[in-house]
């Protein structure tokens, strides 16, 4: 078993800084978020959704860290990667078919700006451990 690069256990470090972040902004603040953003919807229950699933990403990038064997975190990179692929299909549409605040598009490109870094280290990590195992 091959354990995984000291870079990938810095990104998934950061990672899971960034998710729960975001955990405590959706789970602890998110009447403020919601009011800030201004989207066509108003679902709080939804917001607080996403702030679990954060909440469970930092967690599972955790656990990661600490396997740090190539063979146990390989599904959960493939998974991390494809789910941000998604997110980032996402945020893209929403741009252009949601109206919301300055503050909302910002916000958006925001995003898109991170989970676009996450998933060019995550690839170029994933392929380099995986030549390597």
């Amino acid at each position: 078993m091959t354990e995984i690069s000291k870079g990938l256990k810095i990104t998934l470090l950061a990672i899971a800084a960034f998710c729960f972040f975001y955990a405590v902004l959706f789970l602890g603040f998110v009447e403020i978020m919601l009011d800030a953003m201004v989207w066509p919807y108003d679902d709080p229950i939804l917001a607080r959704t996403d702030g679990i699933l954060f909440l469970v990403f930092g967690i599972i990038n955790i656990i990661a860290i600490r396997r740090a064997e190539w063979d146990k975190v390989q599904l959960y990179l493939e998974f991390a990667m494809l789910w941000l692929m998604f997110s980032l299909t996402f945020n893209i549409v929403d741009l252009f078919v949601l109206a919301g605040t300055s503050v909302a598009i910002v916000y958006v490109w925001a995003i898109i700006a991170i989970e676009v870094v996450f998933i060019v280290a995550l690839l170029y990590f994933y392929l380099k451990e995986r030549k390597k195992s």
